[in-house]
């Protein structure tokens, strides 16, 4: 588990009404959640290579492994619901939201 203070070029990350209306907060936030979407592993390709391993008697260490860098996805959490609808629609305009869907499935709780 791990927090983001700044996003590209040392931006603040801070989740105030002040920033939280401006596009350039909107699109570092969306910019850095894609980030980490890219770089955590594919938890269902990567548990299946683990199983394969496992069962090849290789190394318990790589099952391990598999668990350890959160293999499903990734959860944001945000201070309002009204703030998390204005994110997604913003990534929606930018075509950032497609993107980050073509890389992990993306599900929006909603009250």
């Amino acid at each position: 588990m791990g927090t983001l203070s700044h996003g590209a070029g040392g931006f603040p990350l801070s989740g105030t009404f002040q920033h939280t209306e401006t596009y350039q907060y909107q699109d570092q936030i969306g910019n850095a959640i894609a980030h980490v979407l890219r770089t955590v592993p594919n938890g269902k390709q990567r548990w299946l290579e683990a199983l394969a391993d496992r069962s090849q008697g290789n190394s318990h260490y790589q099952w391990h492994l598999c668990f350890g860098q959160a293999p499903l996805g990734v959860l944001c959490f945000f201070p309002s619901y009204s703030l998390l609808e204005k994110l997604v629609k913003r990534w929606e305009t930018t075509g950032l939201w497609a993107q980050m869907a073509s890389v992990k499935t993306l599900v929006v709780g909603t009250m």
